[in-house]
C-alpha cells in the first residue's frame, strides 16, 4: 500500500500558516471537503435585512389567535356554542364551569377578577390536555376546530369586550 503525504502536507501548511500569523491558510485547509465545517460560516457573507415596524405588526397579527365570532360566543349573554368534539361527556364538568364563568363575565362587561380569570384558564388547560390525550381517536378537522375554539376562548378571556357589546350592556 503506497504511503500518502497529502494529509501531512495539509497539516504542515496549516501549522506554517499559524507560525507566520496567517489564519487564512489554516481556514482554507481545514474546510476542504467540509463545506459545513466550523469555518464555513465565516466564508458566507451575513446579510442583515431591515425590518420595518409594519413588518413586526403584521407578524404579530398573523401569530395572534382569532377572536371567537358571535356564533361561537354571545358576548352579551356569555353563551358559548361548543364544537361537536367538546360536547362529549368527558368534557362536561369543564364545559359547565366555563359556561357559568363566561356568563358571569358577560354580566360584569368583561371585568372579571383574578380568581375567575385563573378558573377560566385552568378549565381551558384541562380541556386542552384531555383533547390532546384523545387525539388518536378524533378526526383531524374536529381536533383542529376544537383547538382553535379553546385557543380563541383563552384569547377572549384576556380581550376586552367590544365597544358595541359594552353599549348594548349599558342600555339594559
Amino acid at each position: 500500500m503506497p504511503f500518502s503525504l497529502r494529509p501531512w502536507s495539509v497539516l504542515l501548511s496549516a501549522l506554517i500558516g499559524l507560525a507566520i500569523g496567517g489564519e487564512s491558510l489554516l481556514a482554507e485547509n481545514l474546510t476542504i471537503g467540509r463545506p459545513n465545517g466550523p469555518m464555513a460560516a465565516r466564508r458566507r457573507p451575513v446579510r442583515y435585512e431591515y425590518r420595518s415596524h409594519e413588518d413586526y405588526v403584521r407578524w404579530a397579527r398573523y401569530g395572534a389567535p382569532t377572536r371567537l365570532n358571535e356564533g361561537q360566543l354571545d358576548s352579551t349573554s356569555g353563551l358559548l356554542a361548543w364544537p361537536r368534539v367538546l360536547l362529549r361527556n368527558e368534557y362536561a364538568a369543564q364545559r359547565r364551569a366555563l359556561d357559568r364563568l363566561f356568563a358571569e363575565r358577560a354580566n360584569v362587561l368583561g371585568a372579571i377578577d383574578n380568581d375567575r380569570y385563573d378558573d377560566i384558564l385552568a378549565n381551558i388547560e384541562q380541556m386542552t390536555r384531555q383533547l390532546k390525550s384523545s387525539i388518536r381517536f378524533l378526526k383531524t378537522k374536529d381536533y383542529i376546530d376544537a383547538r382553535k375554539f379553546l385557543r380563541g376562548l383563552e384569547y377572549e378571556t384576556v380581550s376586552p369586550l367590544a365597544a358595541s357589546d359594552a353599549e348594548l350592556g349599558d342600555d339594559e
